[in-house]
């Protein structure tokens, strides 16, 4: 396992539930925080309190460091797609972050480690739009681990389901009275996330906390 105490991460998307919990396991853990998100004033006292640095751009901050998590809510979905320009647009929208992470890929030093979060709101079905969606992420996270593998520089993916994983509009909204599943709590989130950022082994994985809603899909 790769120490976490005196690394320098980066955070993007601390304002998501699971950014929240993430941030403060790493500044437990004994990392170095910077903070990025689109809502800053909601995250200046998490800021504060975690002794971490807010910045507002992740091309802000240390040049290269050894962690770096995006945990950004997913982006709010057009209530219908009716072309494939609805469908292009969309995707691109929903897997920018998966681009940024290729992009500071570039400035990390070897032996570091980077880690997508996507945080699916527990109401929303797994088949529609859902299952593909994560498909791309996955296999994204595995295209970018293949491509740093020789520097040892790590990439994983982490999919929990969580009450607060998100509010969508439109299509992506449930029936009134659909069932529940289980959900993550963010304190898992933050342990799963943990493992996969010190684990020297695991790269190229997507790590599933759905408590096997995938299976039934």
């Amino acid at each position: 396992m790769m120490r976490l105490a005196g690394r320098t991460a980066i955070v993007m998307g601390v304002e998501s539930p699971a950014g929240t919990a993430i941030a403060r396991a790493l500044a437990k853990a004994g990392a170095t925080l910077h903070l990025v998100s689109a809502d800053r004033p909601r995250v200046e006292a998490l800021a504060a309190g975690l002794d971490a640095s807010l910045l507002a751009t992740d091309d802000e901050g240390p040049a290269a460091p050894d962690l770096v998590v995006d945990a950004s809510a997913l982006p709010a979905m057009p209530d219908r797609m009716t072309s494939e320009e609805d469908w292009e647009e969309t995707f691109i929208r929903a897997n920018r972050p998966v681009a940024r992470l290729a992009a500071r890929a570039d400035r990390m030093p070897d032996k570091g480690a980077i880690l997508l979060v996507t945080a699916v709101p527990a109401a929303v079905e797994t088949g529609g739009w859902l299952m593909p969606m994560l498909a791309w992420r996955e296999a994204a996270v595995a295209a970018l681990a293949r491509e740093t593998a020789a520097r040892g520089l790590r990439v994983n993916g982490l999919a929990p389901v969580m009450d607060a994983g998100g509010g969508l509009p439109g299509f992506l909204q449930p029936a009134a009275a659909r069932p529940r599943a289980g959900t993550a709590a963010p304190v898992e989130v933050a342990e799963a996330a943990l493992w996969l950022l010190g684990a020297g082994m695991a790269t190229g994985l997507t790590l599933a906390l759905d408590g096997g809603r995938r299976l039934q899909a």
